[in-house]
């Protein structure tokens, strides 16, 4: 593979694409091998995807063609599925220049995009993933910041409660309390302690140069 694979986008219409970066990190390289796996980890990206959608069958394959019929670019689309397959099952199956495959990535982002950011179709039968996949797939997306969210929120609600109904809480509360009003109050004196060591430097300095400017001037 002569020459370098142009680098791709791992958003789509301004969101990010699971994963989609290994598939940029592995096209980026100067070799077939390379290539190659771009071509499998995007396949595995649409596959993935397939799977959390929630179309109401249980045969992997009937999922896909589901999948497909969703797209826009849907001939185009298993077409390039057809070449990843070859490739996964095929030995020694050239994959040709870098230009092929840049376009089956392309094809492949597309159909990704459609079925993450497409409209859901309202006379289709499916589970509840499908007919409330924007939402679900938000939370997909950001389940761990979610979870986060969740956790901490949570704690900081148990621990209100805790410090409101509790004797023990309020009693750990009024002691930090005090704790920190302490703190406050060093901090404070300790302010106040600079701010006269500084003052009484700066006014000797003051007295200083005025006495030595008189003297100055007697001696003149």
């Amino acid at each position: 593979m002569a020459k370098k694979a142009s680098s791709l986008a791992v958003s789509v219409k301004g969101q990010r694409i699971p994963g989609w970066e290994h598939v940029e990190r592995y096209l980026n390289k100067e070799n077939e091998d390379s290539a190659r796996w771009a071509l499998l980890e995007a396949d595995k990206i649409f596959l993935n995807i397939v799977s959390k959608k929630g179309y109401k069958t249980k045969d992997t394959e009937g999922k896909i063609a589901l999948a497909v019929k969703e797209m826009e670019t849907s001939e185009s689309f298993a077409r390039a599925r057809g070449f990843i397959l070859d490739l996964r099952d095929k030995i020694n199956f050239e994959i040709g220049d870098i230009y092929s495959v840049e376009e089956t990535i392309n094809i492949y982002r597309q159909g990704i995009e459609d079925l993450i950011y497409g409209d859901i179709s309202g006379d289709r039968v499916g589970s509840w993933k499908y007919r409330f996949w924007p939402v679900y797939y938000y939370f997909l997306l950001n389940r761990r910041k979610i979870v986060k969210i969740v956790l901490w929120t949570s704690a900081i609600i148990i621990l209100m409660l805790f410090i409101a109904d509790t004797s023990l809480g309020r009693s750990v509360f009024d002691y930090f309390i005090d704790k920190i009003h302490f703190v406050l109050r060093v901090i404070l004196a300790v302010l106040l302690v600079v701010f006269a060591l500084s003052f009484v430097v700066i006014l000797s300095i003051v007295v200083l140069e005025s006495k030595g400017r008189k003297k100055r001037k007697r001696e003149n």
